[in-house]
């Protein structure tokens, strides 16, 4: 009984470590200011890529973006070498940068989606190496990469658009208006 029970979880471990492997590079997307949208207003979406190894050579898949109902224009999108920052996201430390920013507006009320894009980077590993009998401390040795190819896909993000609130009294004061 006991042996095949530890051959069972010994077929799901594989499983378990892929899992872990997907955190180590994604997309992620923001919108500045967060919360909804006013109609004929518009907000600032970004696309940041994180990653456990320092990345280089972003590549978009997706150039243009279309919405429904939307005006989308691409404000920034990071060519050959990007500005990186460390981020912590859950306790654990990663490389991120933003890749792409848009500006999205629109004129009508409603719920939108913003289109997931994929990104393909070159990844650096770095590699174990042997411990130099004369230097045992490892204080003048260089750390060796590897490169690798990784690919994620960003998410689908919502912005709401609502209407433009009324105005108050005040406003309507200011503005000229006769108020009753």
């Amino acid at each position: 009984m006991y042996r095949l029970l530890l051959i069972f979880l010994l077929l799901l471990l594989p499983f378990g470590l892929s899992a872990k492997e997907d955190a180590t590079f994604f997309a992620k997307v923001t919108q500045q200011p967060e919360g909804s949208l006013i109609e004929g207003d518009s907000l600032l979406v970004t696309v940041w890529i994180y990653s456990v190894h320092p990345f280089d050579n972003v590549q978009c898949k997706d150039e243009k973006v279309k919405m429904g109902n939307c005006s989308v224009r691409q404000t920034y999108a990071a060519r050959g070498r990007q500005r990186q920052q460390r981020a912590y996201v859950n306790g654990r430390s990663y490389y991120c940068s933003a890749v792409r920013q848009y500006c999205v507006g629109s004129s009508r009320t409603g719920e939108y989606q913003f289109p997931e894009l994929s990104f393909r980077a070159t990844v650096y590993v770095e590699q174990k190496q042997d411990i130099d009998p004369f230097d045992p401390f490892g204080f003048f040795s260089q750390p060796v990469y590897k490169k690798a190819e990784k690919a994620c896909v960003s998410p689908v993000h919502k912005i709401t658009v609502t209407k433009r609130p009324l105005k108050s009294t005040e406003e309507l004061i200011k503005s000229g208006k006769t108020v009753i």
